[in-house]
């Protein structure tokens, strides 16, 4: 049967949520500061047909978003601890399966 701790390898270092905190308020300053001027660049480079330009300012919001939902996330993982083994989807795929074995003919 496989252990089901949470286990940690030695190099992983938890984040500290002073550290995210950090993370998502330089996401929100760049998006704050920056998304305006992005959508007037996109306006432009689309009325020249720049493409790539596009491409590269979508980018850019893409990676200021991320820069505030991936460390939410992860403060939201770590302050709600992981439930216990047998309320985990595979556990209830098991046990559903064992049963549904059982009352097959």
């Amino acid at each position: 049967m496989p252990n089901n701790r949470r286990t940690e390898s030695p190099e992983v270092e938890q984040t500290s949520p002073r550290d995210l905190r950090r993370i998502i308020v330089a996401g929100l300053v760049l998006a704050a500061l920056t998304f305006l001027p992005l959508y007037a660049w996109m306006k432009a480079a689309a009325g020249n047909h720049q493409y790539a330009q596009i491409v590269i300012a979508v980018l850019l919001q893409i990676v200021f978003s991320a820069m505030i939902y991936g460390p939410t996330a992860a403060y939201l993982t770590e302050l709600f601890p992981r439930p216990p083994a047998p309320s985990s989807p595979v556990s209830l795929t098991r046990l559903t399966w064992r049963h549904c074995r059982r009352w097959s003919v």
